[in-house]
């Protein structure tokens, strides 16, 4: 009852399309960002390589950064490549090198690797992949992110869901994600950041 209860006043907040951008925006680096990661990051040469690159990102030199990050990969321990990949996708989607940004964020995560991480990657590559103009893979994308977040339904965790209705929104599937957003908070997820999912996708069903 009280998740019904819940769902009953959807607050309106942001568009759909403004919640989807969100999802699959690049994090820039930030210069604030680095000197507590120097203290607990080790002197192994891919630290350094890639604090090095990330601070040529957040300048804006991404050239510079490229460079750094391709050094940083080769030499860096099985666990942390993901990552790097990841913010030197970011790096040439910055200088409009999609196909080689698109590459980066294929790169999957490993075991070690945070699950969170890796659907933020997956939400990262389909925007990529709408912003390159390929409307086909983006879907396909979207689809291999819905089947993700359902491989991870048993934790019973509410981000997962909440995923599974945006991504199934994304794809106009809108009953699908209305009954996600209901398993979400079920699952434990914060009331009002599915209200506005909500609201969002009843708006856009209504256009």
């Amino acid at each position: 009852m009280a998740v019904k209860d819940s769902l009953m006043q959807p607050q309106r907040g942001r568009a759909l399309s403004e919640i989807l951008a969100a999802k699959g925006a690049a994090v820039a680096p930030t210069a604030e960002g680095f000197a507590p990661r120097r203290r607990f990051l080790s002197s192994e040469p891919y630290c350094t390589l890639e604090l090095a690159a990330e601070e040529y990102a957040s300048r804006g030199e991404h050239s510079r950064a490229i460079e750094e990050f391709s050094r940083a990969i080769p030499v860096s321990p099985f666990w942390a490549a993901p990552y790097i990949h990841w913010k030197r996708g970011d790096s040439y989607s910055a200088l409009g090198r999609y196909e080689d940004a698109i590459a980066d964020y294929e790169v999957p995560h490993c075991d070690d690797v945070c699950k969170d991480d890796e659907a933020r990657r997956r939400w990262r590559l389909v925007t990529l992949l709408q912003e390159s103009q390929q409307p086909e893979r983006a879907i396909r994308a979207l689809r291999e992110l819905i089947d993700y977040c359902t491989s991870r339904i048993e934790c019973r965790d509410g981000r997962y869901f909440y995923d599974r209705a945006l991504a199934r929104a994304g794809l106009k599937e809108y009953n699908k994600a209305l009954d996600d957003c209901g398993f979400a908070l079920e699952a434990g997820a914060r009331p009002g950041t599915i209200n506005e999912l909500r609201a969002a996708i009843l708006a856009d069903s209504a256009l």
